[in-house]
């Protein structure tokens, strides 16, 4: 590594099954192990498995490759994960369809399982784009994204606001001035769209949902690789 040069690098996801790699890699098939760390070099355009059975390197010869794999692995792993809960979905309601305390017809039923089916034939045929939640922004980035910007402070005092009213509707006949003393839990939750290109910074109140959106784009695969690797930098992943 050159001197004062700072490379790219950062994790994409960590214990990955080898079949689920194997979906979105090719490279991956010439390959021996059962769990990944995926690891992504931005400078050399190259990704890294470091796996329980040694070190595999998959260079690229332009950014725009190394993206479409990210894409590729990000959506292998997602389908992966929404099949298979749709499955488990599924199957649970087939078990239970007949007890009376679902309270639910036999048309209403098959309704939502054929709906079930049709989610998991889109994922499959990969007819999404896949968002990718980063995590929430370090408190201090939380800080100044709502101190440079009015909107989001404007924002946030009427998602509190909100949030009053619907303490009141629920606790108000008990204790009115219960809901005077607290205050709703605020977030900014980071999302990539790698797809689109695109960096959303959401702010979230409890209770209320979104109330302010930030919406970043990026003009090549190069800019946008580098920018999830400063959010990467600057969030916290939910437990």
């Amino acid at each position: 590594m050159e001197r004062g040069v700072v490379k790219t690098t950062f994790v994409l996801f960590s214990d990955v099954g080898y079949d689920e790699l194997a979906e979105a890699l090719h490279e991956v098939k010439k390959s021996n192990f059962e769990e990944a760390n995926i690891i992504v070099e931005v400078d050399n355009k190259r990704i890294i498995l470091d796996t329980d059975n040694g070190r595999v390197d998959i260079n690229f010869s332009d950014y725009d490759q190394l993206l479409d794999a990210i894409i590729r692995i990000g959506k292998a792993l997602f389908t992966y994960d929404m099949a298979d809960t749709l499955t488990r979905a599924r199957d649970h309601l087939r078990f239970y369809r007949l007890y009376p305390q679902l309270n639910m017809t036999e048309n209403e039923l098959n309704e939502i399982i054929s709906a079930m089916d049709k989610a998991k034939e889109k994922l499959v045929r990969g007819e999404f784009k896949w968002t990718w939640e980063l995590g929430d922004l370090e408190a201090g980035y939380f800080n100044a994204l709502v101190e440079d910007n009015p909107e989001v402070n404007k924002a946030i005092d009427d998602g509190i606001k909100k949030y009053k009213e619907i303490c009141l509707e629920a606790h108000g006949s008990d204790d009115p001035r219960y809901c005077d003393h607290v205050t709703p839990i605020i977030s900014a939750v980071v999302y990539a769209v790698p797809e689109e290109k695109e960096i959303a910074i959401i702010v979230d109140v409890d209770k209320v949902g979104e109330v302010y959106r930030v919406v970043k784009r990026y003009g090549d695969a190069y800019g946008f690789l580098k920018a999830l690797d400063e959010y990467r930098a600057i969030t916290v992943t939910r437990g």
